[in-house]
């Protein structure tokens, strides 16, 4: 996993956690992206002690290949229902250092179940990452 944002504060149910957005990749090919993230080092924790942070929220999921087949490998569903009521509206404000959008939405959606996941798509410096994450694992594991 690479880390795309590091101390965002992110409110959900009123409650505000400070994390780390880490992008990483699904299992199954075309390996498309997965967004997670970890809560984040608090503030004064030394640098040279080891914290092992926690999961706070899945932001991405995996949806079967025949439901996105037609989009490119960079787009993925984001996970917006349940404990995650409002996360995206909050992800897709964040950027990157040079204040480009790290998500963009997209004009789609698809259902899974019974809800509708809307298609976000990398933006530039995310897409960069993402790169680096596949070929490292096509370095990693030639064949898949």
């Amino acid at each position: 996993m690479k880390t795309l944002k590091r101390n965002i504060p992110i409110t959900l149910f009123g409650q505000t956690t400070l994390c780390d957005l880490l992008l990483g990749t699904y299992a199954e090919k075309p390996h498309r992206p997965a967004i997670v993230l970890m809560t984040a080092r608090p503030e004064g924790f030394p640098e040279t002690e080891a914290f092992f942070s926690e999961p706070f929220c899945k932001a991405s999921t995996n949806a079967p290949e025949e439901f996105i087949q037609h989009l490119s490998p960079e787009h993925f569903p984001a996970k917006n229902w349940s404990e995650n009521d409002g996360l995206w509206e909050q992800l897709l404000e964040l950027s990157d250092d040079e204040e480009l959008p790290l998500f963009h939405p997209t004009q789609h959606s698809i259902t899974l179940g019974f809800v509708h996941a809307p298609i976000v798509v990398l933006g530039a410096f995310a897409l960069d990452l993402y790169i680096d994450l596949c070929t490292e694992r096509l370095e990693a594991f030639p064949h898949g």
